[in-house]
């Protein structure tokens, strides 16, 4: 599959089309309209877009077998490897959201049996069916996780986390790339879901168990060879609110191609904690303009401005005469604090490059911070003449607008002076 086609169908949802190619060989484009794809009302009449390619034997009208049959009996004939079926069972688990209710009711005991049974028979009979309709299954078993986190669902909901488990595990290692990213992407809905009920300590550690057991089914796919695997397990681990989870997927920055940096960039641009500034510094100066386009976007999004960013490129130079041009221009913006970048520069690993941050401080005020890190390298600096310069910077050097230590005031001024009620303060400028 060329990159071009998975950027067009990445984003892709599954309707009308992936439906289509269901039922297509078996039943044709009405079996789309009156079963997947059409209005949603059953009594609603059959239209017949094409005709049915011939079969062995007589297919049932479009909707009448699978309309009018129960979950049971929806799930015995997916065991039979009934495409049509198959279909039903997907609008029917759809069903529920489209209905104008603004909380829908949540499956009874009864129908969570029923369920079980219908994504058992998938995750049993998968090899049955073709790609697109494994796709439909994965859809499937993760609607039944959205059915049971309806307020009151009955107390046999964990009945449906088996069989959801077996179908995306299945799924998630399917011959087919685009059936393992169906698979992955349901894997996302788990880890902030919860039952709609209050759930005992028991169950809460099954439950803790089973995410745990999804977890599995996803980082194996980091490194899968297809990039529709890689970007499903990526966005994946990006939507877990975990810092320590999440972070393998960040080997993606590197991977070898751009289109799967440029996502994983867009996905982790908030997570602070898991991708810095300096991280994202250095992919601005990508080989690819649009993972390069993504770094510089992630930085704006947390508040970096353009100056910030151009001396961020510079002071990341292999050159270190780019790296030297930075102190030229600490004064271009009121955005750039000093003393930030000539911390940075006083431990570039090029000698020459210490040397003039080292001068351009001893014509500055800094902080404390700043000067311990310059007494550390005037004993230290591998280099004579930067341990040199340094000793000259201490000698020279005071910090800006310091508060003196001083002893405690006469208790006469304890409250400053007389009608004042403001702290009286002494400050050292």
């Amino acid at each position: 599959m060329s990159l071009s086609e998975i950027v067009r169908r990445q984003w892709q949802p599954l309707g009308e089309s992936s439906l289509r190619k269901l039922v297509g060989g078996t039943f044709g484009l009405t079996l789309l309209i009156s079963g997947c794809g059409g209005s949603g009302d059953d009594s609603a009449p059959v239209k017949t877009a094409a005709t049915p390619r011939p079969v062995a034997q007589p297919a049932p009208k479009p909707g009448q077998a699978t309309d009018s049959a129960s979950l049971d009996g929806l799930a015995a004939s997916i065991q039979a490897g009934d495409a049509q079926a198959l279909a039903a069972a997907f609008k029917r688990s759809m069903a529920m959201p489209n209905l104008p209710e603004v909380n829908p009711p949540a499956p009874t005991t009864s129908e969570i049996g029923s369920w079980k049974r219908v994504i058992t028979a998938c995750g049993e009979h998968m090899d049955k069916f073709e790609p697109d309709a494994r796709k439909v299954m994965m859809r499937m078993a993760g609607q039944m996780l959205v059915m049971v986190a309806r307020d009151g669902v009955p107390v046999n909901w964990s009945d449906l986390l088996d069989p959801v488990r077996a179908v995306l595990a299945k799924g998630s290692a399917d011959a087919d790339c685009e059936v393992r990213a169906a698979a992955i992407d349901q894997v996302s809905i788990v880890w902030d879901w919860v039952p709609g009920r209050d759930i005992f300590t028991v169950e809460r550690n099954t439950l803790a168990a089973w995410k745990g057991g999804m977890l599995q089914l996803v980082q194996p796919h980091l490194k899968d060879a297809e990039i529709p695997s890689r970007l499903a397990a990526m966005r994946c681990l990006a939507s877990l609110p975990i810092d320590t989870a999440a972070a393998p997927a960040l080997e993606l920055l590197k991977d070898k191609e751009s289109f799967v940096r440029v996502e994983t960039i867009r996905h982790f641009a908030g997570r602070n904690g898991l991708i810095s500034e300096e991280q994202l510094l250095s992919m601005t100066t990508d080989e690819d303009s649009l993972v390069a386009q993504a770094a510089v976007m992630a930085l704006s999004s947390r508040g970096i401005s353009e100056d910030q960013i151009a001396l961020g490129r510079s002071i990341l130079s292999k050159n270190p005469q780019e790296r030297i041009s930075v102190i030229a221009r600490l004064d271009e913006s009121m955005d750039i604090d000093p003393g930030i970048w000539l911390a940075r520069l006083v431990e570039d690993p090029d000698a020459s490059v210490r040397l003039k941050a080292l001068e351009a401080i001893a014509n500055r005020k800094v902080s404390r911070e700043l000067i311990r890190r310059i007494q550390v390298i005037s004993e230290k600096d591998a280099s004579d003449a930067v341990r040199k310069s340094a000793e000259k910077v201490l000698r020279s050097q005071t910090t800006a607008s310091v508060s003196s230590n001083l002893p405690p005031l006469p208790p006469a001024f304890d409250k400053g002076r007389a009608g004042d009620d403001r702290p009286a303060t002494l400050r050292a400028n």
